[in-house]
């Protein structure tokens, strides 16, 4: 089995962002600098059918960390398409949303869902889902491709349903999973048949499991 392999002390390492901010989304001085200081989100889908967030349009309710603070109750969506974190200040006419520097941010959350910042070997900033509390745990990253549409209606291009890769971190490296038997060869031998019995018993397919179903997967091998 091949894997890709990614060690976590780069996964976490402290970096500084490259993102410069092409116009100025609200206060520049104290610390809602670090959460205002991003840019104005302007993506016309008008001719686009679909939309480009993971779940859907509406935001939700989420925190962010930015170096030293956290900012939370703050109506968040993630642009998966983009791989941008928007924020939505203001309502009605004032209402704005702001694609904050992804290079700055630590961690965020949206609703249930948590996620990390980090910049890998190639200097590239990468999100990550993280599913799990401890150093087992899942991670996936998320993305939509745009395609052109093949009817007759009246959008030209069409966003692709969430594509997703997924990891399993040993507490030392991450695991790139494509089958069952990736996730199986991660943990003990001694733990392998349990788990793979739990997997059937709870109807797991990995390839199409669910977030909250590897969250149930992941919080079963804690207990063994």
């Amino acid at each position: 089995m091949k894997k890709s392999i990614l060690c976590l002390s780069i996964l976490f390492a402290v970096y500084t962002s490259t993102s410069t901010a092409q116009e100025p989304s609200g206060p520049s001085n104290g610390i809602d600098a670090d959460l205002y200081n991003g840019t104005i989100y302007n993506f016309g889908s008008a001719h686009i059918k679909g939309h480009q967030y993971l779940e859907n349009e509406a935001f939700e309710t989420g925190s962010i960390e930015i170096d030293a603070h956290t900012f939370s109750d703050l109506l968040l969506n993630y642009d998966i398409f983009h791989q941008e974190i928007l924020f939505k200040s203001g309502e009605g006419f004032q209402e704005k949303l702001i694609s904050l520097p992804v290079g700055t941010i630590k961690s965020f959350s949206i609703g249930p869902r948590s996620f990390i910042v980090v910049q890998e070997e190639n200097w590239e900033v990468k999100i990550y889902e993280t599913i799990g509390e401890q150093d087992t745990a899942f991670f996936r990253s998320w993305s939509k491709e745009l395609k052109t549409t093949n009817d007759n209606s009246i959008f030209n291009y069409e966003f692709s349903k969430p594509s997703r890769i997924t990891y399993l971190s040993d507490g030392e490296s991450l695991h790139k999973l494509r089958w069952r038997k990736d996730v199986l060869e991660v943990f003990p031998e001694t733990s392998r048949s349990d788990i793979k019995k739990f997997m059937r018993k709870n109807r797991i397919r990995f390839r199409k499991a669910s977030s909250n179903e590897l969250r149930m997967l992941i919080n079963y091998c804690y207990t063994l």
